[in-house]
């Protein structure tokens, strides 16, 4: 039996010319084949990332909120804030139950599209702590009133000192992953959010704002409290809620928790807000830049002092420092003297000043001591007011150890109550018998004989759920 294929063998009896004609065709034939299994292959691949991407994508239309939990399917993400390690899924899920609405509410505002800004620059109002806290509250309306779909306002990032007054603003996305909060913000509270900037058509439909800015007018409520009076006032107003997209306006204080149960649903939803790639990549470039000169712990300080301009009585009691020697503070009252630290100091009242004007170079090259002022990680001019205390806020939260000299800001009780859930070191030196809210203490804290605890509250700086921190005791155990 010959082991030589027959159609080797047929071919030997053709023509030179034929057999080189034959040999290219099946040559050919092999290419071709080669190529369909390669474009097949890739096709398969570019349907699946096609898939893939179109379900971060917020829809328009009606049956977009039916399939939206499909279409949101990966690994749920955890709580970066650190909540799921002090409570249990039970207790989140009592908070979570707060938000059950009305069925007679859910009946209205269940096909509406939610936002909450203001004619200033169609943005949230004032620093940073004050725009989440605004944002939150709402989303928690939002949630409460049964909507689905949510549109994100602008951020303020440009105007007079402390924001209150917006010239300029820019998208959610340049500061914060605005993936991250669309998957959460379904996943966790059945909401479909999308940025303002891409929702020109949508809010061709939108109404006037509810409330003005500064109108504090029956806030400070309850959440259920809150949203009765808010519908109330939108049925006051003929054909408000023919619209379909409702603009709630200016809603700072709206909502304040009463109880434990509304201030950790606080935290729920402060958990959808995390550093974008490029806030990312600013921090960690700072990181890298300071570590150059020294490996110490990063310690950061929280210091507010009065400036020139302004008007003592506008931070009472004890809300300002009026020590602005930071030399001898942080050589003698913190000892901080030869222990090569790294130490970020923020807050505001030092901000105009220079480097060589705080001494700070004096600190590094005599004592060790290496300190960067807020200002370092980005100028504060130039439209970076906003830029500058997100950074600082993040960096606050992921420090080594975290220092306070001043009581009753809700930058700071955002960062104590944070970093209390994810057991990192903190301590305040304020003294809070000078406040000027001495009935959101109970009366031990307001003694200055107290030498173990500092009191704060927490969201609203003065009227939250109250907590106590450390007092610091130096020097520093890290």
């Amino acid at each position: 039996m010959s082991l030589i294929p027959p159609t080797f063998l047929s071919l030997q009896k053709l023509p030179r010319i034929a057999k080189i004609s034959v040999v290219l065709l099946l040559f050919i034939c092999m290419i071709s084949m080669f190529v369909g299994v390669i474009f097949n292959r890739n096709s398969s691949s570019s349907t699946l990332l096609a898939s893939s991407s179109s379900s971060q994508i917020f829809h328009n239309s009606e049956s977009s909120n039916e399939s939206s939990t499909t279409q949101i399917s990966s690994k749920p993400l955890t709580f970066w804030t650190g909540i799921d390690k002090q409570y249990s899924k039970a207790r989140i899920s009592e908070f979570m139950s707060k938000l059950k609405p009305d069925p007679k509410h859910e009946q209205i505002y269940g096909s509406k599209v939610m936002t909450c800004f203001t004619k200033q620059q169609h943005s949230l109002t004032c620093g940073l702590t004050n725009q989440l806290f605004e944002l939150i509250t709402c989303l928690a309306i939002t949630a409460k009133v049964g909507a689905k779909k949510f549109i994100i306002p602008s951020i303020c990032t440009d105007g007079n000192w402390g924001l209150c007054f917006c010239e300029g603003n820019d998208r959610f996305s340049k500061f914060f992953d605005l993936e991250r909060t669309k998957k959460l913000a379904m996943e966790r509270f059945g909401i479909s959010v999308m940025e303002y900037e891409e929702s020109a058509e949508l809010l061709k439909e939108a109404t006037e704002e509810l409330f003005p800015l500064q109108d504090q007018t029956l806030g400070q409520k309850s959440l259920s409290e809150a949203v009765d009076i808010i519908h109330q006032k939108a049925t006051e107003k003929p054909g408000y809620l023919n619209h379909p997209v409702i603009n709630l306006g200016y809603v700072w204080g709206r909502w304040r928790g009463l109880d434990i149960e509304e201030d950790m649903l606080y935290v729920l939803f402060f958990d959808l807000f995390s550093p974008s790639a490029i806030s990312r990549r600013v921090m960690e470039d700072w990181k890298w830049k300071t570590e150059l000169d020294s490996k110490g712990p990063l310690i950061v300080i929280h210091n507010q002092i009065y400036t020139s301009n302004q008007n003592p009585n506008i931070y009472p009691g004890c809300q300002r420092t009026m020590n602005t020697d930071f030399i001898s503070v942080y050589l003698g009252d913190f000892q901080f003297k030869d222990k090569d630290y790294r130490i970020l100091m923020i807050g505001a009242g030092f901000e105009m000043q220079s480097t060589e004007g705080l001494r700070l170079t004096e600190l590094s090259s005599k004592h060790k001591v290496h300190v960067y002022p807020q200002f370092d990680i980005m100028r504060t001019t130039g439209n970076h007011q906003f830029h500058n205390s997100l950074y600082a806020f993040w960096l606050s939260i992921e420090a080594d150890y975290f220092i306070a000299t001043t009581c009753e800001s809700q930058f700071l009780s955002h960062i104590f109550t944070i970093r209390k859930f994810l057991g990192k070191l903190t301590c305040s030196i304020a003294d809070i018998s000078q406040t000027a809210y001495p009935d959101s203490y109970p009366e031990k804290y307001l003694k200055a004989e107290n030498k173990d605890q500092v009191a704060y509250r927490f969201p609203h700086p003065y009227r939250g759920s109250f907590f106590t921190i450390d007092k610091c005791k130096f020097p520093l155990k890290l």
